[in-house]
């Protein structure tokens, strides 16, 4: 998550490849995109989710386990 006041301009740090615009050198004007240079982290993504969700399905499992081990 990226907050920021909407009056100030911020400039991107890494140029090219959006994948949105990949036929223009410079980074599009519009948010997100203008901050999104390169390839999207989907296996990434992906492998999070499933951290997360298997996290929450054992959560309760994990506090009752640690709690009798200390």
């Amino acid at each position: 998550m990226f907050l920021i006041n909407s009056d100030i301009d911020l400039e991107p740090i890494h140029h090219g490849g959006t994948g949105s615009y990949s036929e223009n050198p410079e980074q599009p004007p519009q948010w997100p995109e203008k901050f999104g240079s390169g390839t999207l982290n989907t296996p990434g993504i992906a492998g999070l989710n499933a951290a997360l969700t298997l996290y929450e399905a054992r959560r309760h499992e994990n506090v009752s386990r640690e709690t009798i081990l200390s």
